[in-house]
């Protein structure tokens, strides 16, 4: 290349083959790969916001925090259940199967010796040594002494492992297992973290409002490649190909926070 300033003056430049650069000014979006909306399962009285519009967050980052006090009174509650409901196992695994023996040995005690009397009675009537209503209560004596072994026999059985009350305290320590577990959920319901990394993009809660089920508090753009999208002015669709790499600058952002990334 030879460029003349004035008479006498010359220039000479090497002329290089280089790409052109084609600029397209036009106006689009930056879309996420997955938005996220984020709302309450449990009503509430919102205490925190943990979360603020731009925000950068992580998995497990509190976004919004509800009011816990019933819920961690219901847990305490439950868990003294539970407790109880341990004691009353433990009791009868131990302390249940030994009282039970000994009361079947002292039934039986008293069986034998209520049957000895009623012999003794029933010889002695017979011999004229003693009136008939002796033998008659030497027989009620008997009956009741049989009828409380047979009511320390079940209560032996009752006793066992597998017996009748071994599994009702079974069944009422996995009940007062079970209502913990929901006092635990419950307590944990009135967090709400996040479950993916991202970006906070709308925020529609603050501390004293009442949330619930189903109402979008949040709106996150979860972190991944982004997407940008256009529509190009028809005098640069030549310029235009499938494959073609390109640099986006931004040059501004739309007020439609839902609609960016970041």
């Amino acid at each position: 290349l030879v460029r003349s300033r004035g008479l006498g003056d010359v220039y000479k430049r090497q002329a290089t083959r280089r790409d052109l650069d084609h600029r397209i000014v036009a106006s689009g979006r930056v879309l996420a790969p997955s938005r996220v909306s984020v709302s309450a399962t449990t009503p509430g009285l919102v205490v925190a916001v943990g979360a603020a519009l731009g925000q950068h967050v992580n998995v497990g980052d509190l976004l919004v925090q509800t009011d816990d006090a019933e819920a961690r009174a219901a847990l305490a509650q439950s868990k003294a259940s539970v407790e109880q409901a341990n004691a009353r196992v433990a009791q009868l695994r131990h302390v249940g199967a030994i009282v039970a023996n000994e009361s079947l040995i002292q039934a039986q005690a008293n069986v034998d010796k209520a049957k000895a009397d009623f012999d003794r009675a029933n010889k002695l009537v017979a011999a004229g040594a003693i009136p008939p209503t002796e033998l008659e209560t030497a027989h009620r004596a008997l009956d009741l002494a049989t009828a409380q072994k047979n009511a320390s026999e079940a209560q032996q059985v009752a006793a066992a492992p597998m017996g009748a009350d071994s599994r009702v305290a079974l069944g009422a320590l996995l009940q007062a297992q079970a209502q913990r577990t929901g006092a635990e959920v419950r307590l944990a319901q009135s967090r709400i973290v996040a479950t993916s990394a991202g970006t906070v993009l709308s925020r529609s809660v603050e501390p004293g409002d009442v949330v619930q089920p189903a109402r979008t508090l949040l709106t996150i753009a979860v972190d991944g490649d982004v997407q940008l999208a256009f529509n190009a002015d028809e005098r640069n669709l030549a310029a235009i190909a499938l494959g073609q790499k390109a640099v986006a600058c931004l040059l501004y952002t739309s007020d439609a926070a839902d609609e960016r990334s970041s």
